[in-house]
């Protein structure tokens, strides 16, 4: 059992908590929670931690059983330890280290009828989680996220994804822009969420074909080279003097008109 604080696995599962880089160089990312880390494929599974008090709980016994055969590694850490080395304010005593999902545009756009959530400058954790677990209710393929974005795999961002996390997958880009051209040139009608009520309402377009919407920043909206890459423009029309939504709320709404429209299609 692992009871300092000091031990090298617990500075280093403290590091992946904190540092984005480390998280991208080593490939891992934190699971915290009992039903969080049971949703965790067992091929991401890289290891478990895990108190005895958690240990001896019968929800978990079997689970634990057969990640033990499958070869996991489960580690015992006293709770003042798992405290320690937790970000969520009540720990449940268990904590997993997952491989991060690796995914690549064509994941994304081979199926027909594609549907992406693309995320520009999205910096909010909640917003990002709650668009991952929005675009995956709504039946959308995948998400797209620039680098100037939060981190996907943050904390914040996977306890928001509610285990989305592991079922949309993420494709990564340097430049928005460009990503938008080559969804463009994939065939893909690439729509520009804005806050500009002389384009046209986001219930007004067609997405039953190959279908992109792209997010931007809470506060400043997309970047003009997003917007003019893009083949349209959108807005959600709205009444008072509220000037935009909240980011995942903008998502949430263009993501389920897409899948009413495809659902009265018969295509999902």
């Amino acid at each position: 059992m692992i009871t300092s604080n000091s031990n090298s696995r617990i500075k280093y599962i403290i590091k992946l908590q904190q540092k984005a880089r480390f998280r991208q160089e080593e490939g891992l990312f934190v699971c915290e929670g009992v039903r969080f880390v049971m949703e965790v494929p067992v091929n991401l599974l890289f290891e478990v931690y895990v108190t005895p008090e958690r240990a001896s709980d019968t929800r978990l016994s079997a689970w634990l059983d057969n990640i033990t055969a499958a070869g996991i590694p489960i580690n015992e850490v006293q709770e003042s330890v798992m405290n320690h080395m937790a970000m969520t304010m009540h720990p449940q005593g268990i904590l997993a280290l997952a491989r991060i999902p690796r995914a690549s545009l064509e994941d994304l756009t081979d199926e027909p009828h594609s549907l992406i959530i693309c995320l520009e400058h999205v910096s909010d954790p909640g917003n990002a989680g709650t668009i991952f677990r929005t675009a995956e209710a709504a039946g959308a393929g995948g998400v797209i996220v620039d680098r100037l974005s939060c981190d996907c795999f943050s904390p914040k961002v996977v306890r928001s994804t509610m285990g989305s996390i592991f079922r949309m997958p993420c494709v990564i880009t340097d430049d928005m822009p460009q990503m938008i051209n080559k969804l463009s040139s994939k065939g893909f009608n690439t729509l520009a969420a804005v806050a500009d009520a002389d384009t046209v309402s986001y219930d007004a377009v067609s997405y039953l074909d190959n279908t992109a919407i792209v997010i931007g920043n809470e506060g400043d909206g997309l970047s003009s080279g997003a917007i003019a890459a893009c083949s349209r423009s959108i807005f959600i029309p709205m009444h008072g003097a509220t000037e935009s939504l909240n980011a995942s709320m903008a998502a949430g709404i263009i993501l389920f008109e897409a899948a009413r429209q495809r659902r009265h299609a018969d295509m999902v």
